[in-house]
């Protein structure tokens, strides 16, 4: 098994500080998940009510929960990006023999009133897959395809460190109306993960950031852990993160880049804000930071 030198990583993360030894550890703290749905909203995360009844989300998480599916809503501001990450999934999909993401949706009469998402859907070691037009007519259907990401998609493509050339999706928790802490140090996190996706595409033209999706979540759990960033298709959940993180976060993307090639272990992305990982029991968590990093 390659271990991209993580009894290094390991050596570095466990030299701490007085200050680090007291912190209270944030390794484990991502509730058991094999399935993230974001559903895209058209009203940003920062105005949303605290906790905002929506039945068909709610319809959504009950049919995924038994298949340990995750739901929650989404804010991308450039539909521009949006669009290009569903062209670069539907063409990964032709690429390698799976039904593309077009046989899947079937057009739909939008009713302003009617609750509907476009939605984005990961699973561990898989490539994302869109989803368009999720409604109440429908969603028992949207749910059955959602789940191919999660069990049907055949052949599973392996993508070895560097071959991966679809999007990659970080969203930020920034509901400051269900937490404070959320909007202030989330917000900050988001617009400086933005700013500087914009600054690498001007001056790193052709080194993939425009393959880079941020966007905004609602509520994911862990307040305390602010500012919160879940990067996809790895499935990392990361904490405590500022805006002043942002550089060191996509330099971590850039240096570990998707894989999900044979025998081989992905070290944690940013391990002193690594919270856990998708596909991970909690105790798994806590046991691949103390096995891999050796954190005493």
């Amino acid at each position: 098994m390659r271990v991209h030198n993580l009894r290094q990583l390991g050596r570095l993360y466990s030299t701490k500080t007085s200050a680090d030894s007291l912190r209270e550890p944030i390794a484990g703290t991502v509730l058991e998940h094999h399935l993230y749905l974001v559903l895209r909203i058209q009203n940003p995360i920062r105005a949303l009510e605290s906790r905002r009844v929506l039945p068909l989300r709610i319809d959504i998480q009950r049919a995924l929960l038994p298949h340990n599916g995750l739901v929650n809503l989404g804010y991308v501001t450039e539909d521009r990006l949006w669009a290009r990450s569903e062209k670069l999934c539907s063409s990964q999909l032709a690429s390698h023999g799976s039904p593309q993401e077009d046989e899947f949706d079937d057009e739909f009469e939008e009713d302003r009133h009617e609750e509907h998402y476009d939605a984005v859907a990961f699973a561990p070691e898989r490539p994302p897959l869109h989803v368009k037009g999720i409604t109440r007519n429908n969603f028992e259907e949207r749910v059955d395809t959602v789940r191919l990401v999660q069990r049907d998609l055949p052949p599973l493509r392996r993508f070895e460190p560097g071959e991966y050339d679809g999007p990659v999706h970080i969203y930020v928790c920034t509901h400051g109306q269900r937490d404070c802490r959320c909007g202030e140090h989330g917000g900050g996190l988001a617009d400086a993960l933005m700013e500087e996706v914009k600054r690498r595409r001007t001056k790193q033209k052709g080194k993939g950031w425009d393959r880079v999706v941020i966007g905004e979540v609602a509520h994911v759990g862990g307040h305390k852990y602010a500012a919160n960033a879940l990067i996809f298709p790895h499935g990392e959940w990361l904490g405590e993160l500022r805006a002043e993180d942002a550089p060191a976060l996509l330099d971590a993307l850039a240096v570990q880049p998707f894989s999900n090639g044979e025998g081989v272990t992905r070290p944690p992305l940013m391990p002193k804000h690594w919270r856990g990982r998708m596909g991970m029991s909690m105790d798994e968590q806590r046991r691949f930071i103390e096995d891999y990093l050796e954190i005493p």
